[in-house]
């Protein structure tokens, strides 16, 4: 499967009678069923798998998913659109639908997958909220705005978000839309991304929280270049060193390196590092966090303020 560039969802407003979905939501849905039983097809899902359809709509997702999986769990926010499926699928308990905000949703506490066409201005919070809690999907599709897959694929380059998925996550762009494959058409190319759980984790138990923390403290701290801030991290001797082993500029900037290298670099600091230098960069993950969850809630503020046009 592959993938195009998909923009800002559009934002609409619908009735019971036509489904035209609120200015707050900021979605774009699927116009054809046959598309979407296709990609769900190519995606594996089978009849042992509960699957999340996040941001239902009309449910032509939904729809195809009840076909090939055991559960389905169709998560809407809108109320008219919630109301909607509940009828539609009245008639079969394969599919739970879940009037909610995905973001206030509880996670399933056995395994699951995700196959959904998400809001575009929620997307690095939904997948933030996917892949960082304590059970995060076996797979995940989720059809999102090509520049977002981007920054999460690391295409042209990497992203602290991508570093931090990497370890933990496969991440693919496997499919590539038509603006008109969806209602209405957007204005900004979509692809389908997948996130795919590893197997085993490029990284110990023991070492995942440090590894954030360092990635983390090197993305905000790197100025005036990585360089300067490896040496003050490191020590000369240990940085001498890796400049031996590892093809790094002195003017190399944090995006400028592939994920393996910061792995390469993440072994060296753990073999090197200083105990000072351990507490400087300890709980820089959870200082941004805290951070960006402040800024997201300060955005939905705005947008359930936002008038919707009848």
């Amino acid at each position: 499967m592959k993938t195009k560039k998909r923009g800002p969802p559009i934002n609409r407003k619908h009735s019971m009678n036509h489904s035209r979905p609120s200015v707050a939501l900021a979605q774009n849905f699927l116009r054809d069923g046959n598309l979407a039983a296709l990609l769900i097809e190519r995606s594996g899902i089978g009849a042992d798998d509960l699957v999340l359809d996040i941001g239902s709509g009309t449910g032509k997702i939904t729809e195809q998913l009840a076909k090939h999986a055991g559960r389905v769990w169709a998560v809407e926010k809108d109320a008219n659109l919630a109301a909607q499926l509940l009828e539609k699928f009245a008639n079969t308990d394969k599919v739970k639908v879940i009037t909610s905000d995905f973001l206030d949703v509880d996670l399933p506490t056995s395994p699951y997958k995700v196959f959904a066409s998400i809001p575009y201005n929620t997307t690095a919070a939904i997948i933030a909220k996917l892949t960082d809690g304590p059970n995060p999907p076996v797979d995940a599709y989720l059809v999102v705005q090509e520049e977002a897959a981007n920054r999460f694929v690391g295409t042209p380059k990497e992203t602290l978000t991508t570093l931090l998925l990497k370890p933990w996550f496969k991440l693919n762009v496997v499919h590539r839309f038509d603006r008109k494959d969806f209602a209405p058409a957007p204005s900004v190319d979509s692809v389908l991304l997948q996130i795919q759980q590893r197997t085993r984790p490029l990284l110990s138990h023991a070492a995942q929280n440090t590894y954030r923390d360092f990635v983390t403290y090197c993305f905000i701290n790197a100025s005036p270049s990585l360089h300067h801030l490896l040496g003050r991290l490191l020590g000369r001797d240990a940085l001498d060193s890796l400049m031996r082993m590892l093809p790094l500029d002195r003017s190399v900037t944090p995006t400028m390196l592939d994920f393996e290298l910061w792995l390469c670099l993440f072994y060296q600091f753990m073999q090197h590092t200083t105990p000072h230098a351990r507490r400087q960069v300890a709980g820089s993950r959870h200082t941004l966090k805290l951070e960006q969850s402040r800024l997201r809630k300060q955005h939905r503020t705005r947008v359930h303020q936002t008038p919707s046009n009848g």
